[in-house]
């Protein structure tokens, strides 16, 4: 197995030989600075690091961490929209759903063109994921780094269990 472990046994400032490799946050004995030891979020590496390399690396698992969310989003969204089509095929078949309505989480982060949708009310053979139902892919908060997808759904309305 691969040696994720890269610390050595010399300062990352002076290079100046240590006794010992640090496991923590420590003092060189020859030019005083603090060296830090991080583990980096692309290949789980442990090096012993200047201060601002610790900072860097801090930095990169904070944008590790929001595209690690974002594929999350992403992948939730994927899931949401297979699920939704699958729903539409099975309604259609089954005559039993007539119509459709459309809700939005109507809140601050809501786009203009969700908030349009809001209330929609939809003959089941009109339904189509993506464009009349959600999730739409015409929504501006697939571009937001911060949500990813849309956040609409929809119901079956106009039920007959004849």
């Amino acid at each position: 197995m691969e040696n994720l472990d890269q610390r050595k046994p010399e300062c990352p400032y002076c290079h100046g030989a240590l006794k010992k490799i640090p496991s923590k946050k420590t003092k060189c004995p020859q030019c005083g600075n603090s060296m830090f030891v991080r583990t980096r979020p692309r290949d789980r590496v442990r090096v012993v690091v200047t201060d601002q390399e610790a900072k860097n690396i801090e930095n990169e698992w904070i944008v590790y961490g929001e595209e690690q969310a974002a594929e999350e989003a992403m992948a939730i969204a994927k899931k949401y929209k297979e699920i939704s089509a699958a729903n539409l095929r099975e309604w259609k078949e089954s005559e039993v759903v007539k119509t459709v309505k459309v809700y939005c989480t109507m809140d601050e982060k809501v786009c203009a063109i969700c908030q349009r949708r809001n209330n929609l009310v939809l003959k089941l053979e009109d339904a189509n994921v993506g464009v009349t139902v959600p999730p739409f892919a015409d929504c501006s908060n697939v571009d937001d780094p911060k949500i990813l997808r849309c956040r609409c759904y929809w119901t079956p309305q106009d039920i007959s269990l004849d």
